[in-house]
């Protein structure tokens, strides 16, 4: 087994333990706190989680509206913006968020726009070789935000 696939199985041992556990009723500590909130508020992919345990693909993919989705990925994406806005660090973040919420937005509709912009900084840090350029996600940040505000419109 290679080592991309190593480690996506071992993300995959790791969610199902994280889901497993939250289930179950057991404390989570650390990041597993804020990716089983981001499982459970994705019911659409509650089937998913409950056989990530036994599940011989680590390349877990799903087709979604807008093409394929990797819902341990996705999960892990809104856990991230979570863990954000919650520390209030970067400290926009935050804002860009109860922004979004003031404009109607869900609090995962509104996760799900930042996560847009954390997407494109992760993607052009591994394109260019970069570290992660927290001015750069923040301007996509608010300018997601700000489409997204105008299409509620």
């Amino acid at each position: 087994m290679d080592e991309r696939r190593r480690a996506q199985a071992l993300t995959t041992q790791w969610a199902a333990k994280v889901w497993q556990d939250h289930r179950r009723g057991l404390p989570l500590e650390g990041e597993a706190v804020e990716v089983a909130y981001c499982m459970e508020h994705h019911q659409e992919w509650w089937p998913i989680w409950e056989s990530l345990e036994s599940s011989q693909d680590s390349g877990i993919t799903i087709e979604g509206p807008e093409g394929e989705v990797n819902p341990l990925l996705h999960v892990q994406l809104d856990a991230t913006v979570k863990r954000q806005i919650d520390g209030d660090n970067p400290k926009d973040v935050k804002t860009i968020y109860n922004l979004l919420r003031a404009k109607g937005l869900g609090e995962f509709d509104a996760i799900h726009v930042i996560d847009l912009a954390l997407t494109d900084e992760i993607w052009r840090m591994s394109k260019e070789i970069r570290d992660f350029n927290e001015s750069r996600y923040i301007i996509k940040a608010r300018h997601y935000a700000s489409q997204a505000i105008q299409r509620r419109k």
